[in-house]
């Protein structure tokens, strides 16, 4: 379970990187 917390907390991170460098853009 606490693994996949970890994997949901990295997506949403990463995501998160991504729409910003969109509205960058």
């Amino acid at each position: 379970m606490a693994k996949d917390r970890v994997l949901l907390v990295g997506q949403g991170a990463r995501e998160h990187a991504i729409a910003k460098a969109l509205k960058k853009s």
